[in-house]
């Protein structure tokens, strides 16, 4: 069973935290916290409410019907949210993922958060395409005061990376960035932190159910907060399109269309904005933006503090876009458009290969092609597609392997290793790392000493997941540890090349 208890408020360090103990029994805990929580500054404590449990009901009640465990909170919820949860979105749950199954979700009893003479209506902030639209949209252009965005907010539950100092100052350093955006703006910006990503990240991304600890944050501030807009990723086509394939991957791409409505209270409304437009659309909405051409910020892979790289898949996303609208140039302070011009012929053939198959690079090249931007050839592209589903397979089988052995051992110390060390550790329990090279023996990688392959044979029935760049290499590597009797061999690069 997963107890959540003990709802309060703490502060330390300019920050108050709302939180409440985790406690797992009849199962060994699969999460390195006990506790859940999330934290504004100390200047907007009056913010988080002790009355009930609503920011911490998505995220256990979906971890419960993954891992067959009933829920149950030890204080109050919001009736309307539970009886959205136990009516709803946990149907909805348990048809998006094939490992998930009904369990019970029960809790003491029900309350609402305290009547509050604040009525903010807010929206985060990424300064990503779909953020921004929704503040041009609902901001800009909105003249209703009922409507009209009046509170901007930045929240730290995910997106910006596992749960670590890492990704917590990576999103530090983006709120530096949003802020001059939001002072632009005339608006106020607030920080919320939270550890929701370190439940939520569990499978090793925040696609699958990383808009629950979103909307989860939404919901911590709903004593402020009387309507909140959350920004969508796809059109209402394009869920509808695509919903089938996101099964099991992205819950926002399967149902953010009708899921976000259901996250509501007494005192607060969820709202699901931008579903109306597709990506190029978006993008090109707010092309003649100043905020967007200075502020926006969309990357996957950032640099110099949080910087567009201007070659990654997300930035592809809009950087193609805005060659087929010919404005490119305009967005030359947040992206390099020689970087782009270097790598887009690759992304460009990747996407296409995925026409139909992913609905964000359909929609891409949906998109760039009404406009007559000239792509490579499909014979081209299906031989990347070829290259993708040796990928992708290569991927599913380490997905199911790797958090069903105890035993994994990363053989190769090289650059691939370093580069991504940190990321593998966050995501699979490594038992050793090998080397055929004496000079990288006793080298520190993280926290593990690279060791001699002999080290191999100490290990029963050890899962080898190869992490070299050289495809030559890594042939003469697997043929090697074939002759020596290894079976569970599998390319960690290209898991990571994704």
């Amino acid at each position: 069973m997963f107890k959540l208890s003990n709802l309060r408020k703490e502060s330390k360090a300019g920050w108050t935290y709302l939180c409440c103990d985790f406690e797992v029994t009849g199962m060994d805990n699969p999460f390195k916290e006990n506790t859940m929580w999330v934290a504004v500054e100390d200047i907007n404590e009056d913010m988080l409410s002790e009355k009930v449990f609503d920011p911490f009901v998505l995220i256990p009640v979906y971890l419960g019907m993954h891992y067959g465990q009933d829920v149950h909170i030890e204080g109050n919820v919001s009736a309307r949210l539970y009886h959205n949860v136990t009516h709803y979105l946990m149907s909805i749950f348990d048809n998006f993922s094939v490992h998930t199954r009904m369990v019970k979700f029960t809790v003491n009893g029900f309350d609402t958060v305290e009547e509050s003479n604040v009525k903010l209506i807010g929206t985060g902030i990424s300064c990503g395409v779909d953020s921004l639209t929704t503040i041009y949209d609902n901001y800009i252009l909105e003249e209703h005061s009922d409507y009209k965005i009046n509170s901007l907010f930045f929240a730290n539950c995910g997106t910006h990376g596992n749960y670590n100092k890492e990704s917590r100052q990576l999103w530090l350093d983006r709120a530096t960035m949003n802020r001059k955006a939001a002072e632009e703006l005339n608006l106020p910006m607030y920080l919320i932190d939270s550890n929701l990503h370190a439940y939520s990240h569990v499978f090793g991304t925040d696609q699958k159910i990383g808009y629950l600890a979103i909307y989860s944050c939404a919901l911590a501030m709903q004593k402020y907060v009387k309507r909140y807009l959350t920004s969508g990723n796809f059109s209402y086509e394009e869920v509808a399109e695509f919903a089938t394939n996101s099964k099991d991957y992205d819950i926002a791409e399967y149902c953010e269309t009708y899921m976000p409505h259901l996250i509501s209270t007494e005192r607060f409304e969820l709202v699901i904005d931008g579903c109306q437009y597709t990506r190029g659309e978006k993008t090109e909405r707010i092309s003649n933006w100043e905020i967007a051409q200075k502020y926006l910020n969309i990357c996957v892979n950032p640099i110099n503090h949080g910087k567009n790289c201007s070659k990654c898949h997300k930035c592809m996303w809009t950087l193609i876009p805005l060659e087929a609208m010919g404005k490119l140039e305009e967005f030359n302070q947040v992206f390099d458009i020689d970087t782009y011009n270097k790598n887009a012929r690759r992304w460009k053939l990747s996407f296409l290969s995925h026409e139909g198959k992913d609905a964000m690079e359909t929609s891409v090249v949906r998109y760039a092609r009404n406009h007559n931007l000239k792509f490579p050839s499909l014979d081209e592209a299906n031989e990347i597609l070829l290259l993708k589903e040796e990928i992708a397979q290569q991927r599913r089988e380490i997905n199911h392997l790797k958090y069903n052995n105890n035993n994994i051992v990363i053989f190769g110390a090289g650059e691939v290793l370093k580069k991504n060390i940190r990321d593998i550790s966050d995501k699979m329990k490594i038992r050793a790392i090998v080397d055929s090279d004496s000079k990288k023996w006793g080298r520190c990688y993280g926290d593990f000493v690279c060791e001699s392959p002999e080290r191999l044979q100490e290990i029963e029935n050890p899962l080898i997941l190869v992490s070299v760049a050289n495809k030559r290499i890594v042939r003469e590597i697997e043929e090697n540890l074939v002759d020596k009797g290894f079976q569970n061999i599998l390319r960690l690069t290209e898991w990571i090349d994704i």
